[in-house]
C-alpha cells in the first residue's frame, strides 16, 4: 500500500472540490477494523452474488456486497454505493495485490447514500474504506472458491 494521497471528488456532490486522503491511512484503519471479520457467502450463482462480512455475532463495521450483471452494490456501516461497469463486477474489482483505484472507480459510482451528514474528509475516508472492503471481500471470496475446488 502506498502513502500517496488519493484525490476524491465524486463525493462532493459535483461541486468540483477535491481534497486529499491517504490510501495508506485508510487501509491501515480498514485492516484494524476488519481483522476479526468473516466472510459468509449467501449466494453465488455466476455474476449473481451476495456476501456478508462481519465479526461473529456483531454488526460492528459489517458490510454486504451484492452483484448482478453489470452492477455491484456495497452497503454497510461506512456507507452505501452502487457501481456499474462490467458484466462481472468482481472481475472489475479483483486486485490480488490489494491496491485500490479511487479516481477511476469513483467514475463508476451510479449512486451513493448515507454521506450527506458527513464532512468532506470523512466522506473521502469512508469511500476509500469501502473500496478496500470491496477488494478485500473479492479476494477472500476468490480464496474460498479456490479452496472448495
Amino acid at each position: 500500500m502506498t502513502g500517496r494521497a488519493s484525490v476524491v471528488s465524486i463525493l462532493d456532490s459535483g461541486k468540483g472540490v477535491e481534497f486529499m486522503v491517504t490510501e495508506r491511512e485508510s487501509y491501515e484503519r480498514f485492516a484494524r477494523d476488519i481483522e476479526k471479520h468473516e466472510l459468509t457467502v449467501l449466494r453465488s450463482d455466476g455474476v449473481y452474488r451476495h456476501i456478508r462480512c462481519s465479526k461473529s455475532n456483531s454488526s460492528d463495521m459489517h458490510f454486504e456486497i451484492v452483484t448482478w450483471p453489470g452492477y455491484l452494490a456495497y452497503v454497510g456501516d461506512m456507507g452505501a454505493y452502487t457501481f456499474q461497469r462490467t458484466e462481472d463486477m468482481f472481475e472489475f474489482f479483483r486486485r490480488p495485490d490489494g491496491k485500490i483505484n479511487p479516481r477511476y472507480w469513483s467514475e463508476k459510482v451510479e449512486a451513493y447514500g448515507r454521506l450527506m451528514m458527513r464532512g468532506k474528509l470523512e466522506r473521502a475516508y469512508r469511500f476509500l474504506w469501502c473500496l478496500h472492503a470491496i477488494v478485500w471481500a473479492v479476494n477472500k471470496f476468490d480464496a474460498m472458491t479456490e479452496a472448495k475446488s
